[in-house]
């Protein structure tokens, strides 16, 4: 696992791929709930992931998905919108992040501090609980503020 302090959407722009922190909430319209931080960035750039997203979640539960088309990877840490995150789930998220990384043969994907920004867990408690989990392929940005 490697560091990096920059701006997630100026990666996405060059080309990269970028994880999106999520949780297995579905609307009523079986959209998955991105209503803050990178999530609902992420909407705000392509509307229509939400419902890519919500698909994904109700065929296979809440765990990472990768959207070839849009560079994207869901990278659940919550449950539900409204609770924190918990380590166990970002954990889970990190090994299957791995798997998708190895089964589409990617150099690089770009991960948001996970579960430390709405998700309320610290990074300093975070970090070696999945360094170890994490190979050099995933770079875990802080962004710039």
């Amino acid at each position: 696992m490697k560091e990096l302090v920059a701006e997630l959407w100026d990666l996405h722009k060059k080309g990269e791929w970028i994880c999106i922190t999520t949780n297995g909430s579905l609307n009523k319209d079986n959209r998955l709930v991105m209503g803050g931080g990178i999530a609902k960035e992420a909407v705000d750039r392509f509307p229509h992931i939400s419902q890519l997203f919500g698909i994904h979640v109700m065929a296979n539960g809440n765990h990472c998905g990768i959207f070839i088309y849009e560079r994207l990877i869901s990278f659940p840490t919550k449950d539900n919108w409204h609770t924190f995150s918990t380590v166990e789930l970002v954990q889970q998220s990190c090994l299957e992040l791995i798997k998708l990384i190895e089964t589409y043969r990617l150099e690089r994907v770009y991960l948001p501090r996970p579960g430390c920004g709405l998700g309320g867990l610290d990074w300093e408690y975070v970090k070696p609980t999945i360094e170890h989990i994490l190979d050099d392929r995933v770079i875990v940005v802080t962004n710039v503020v």
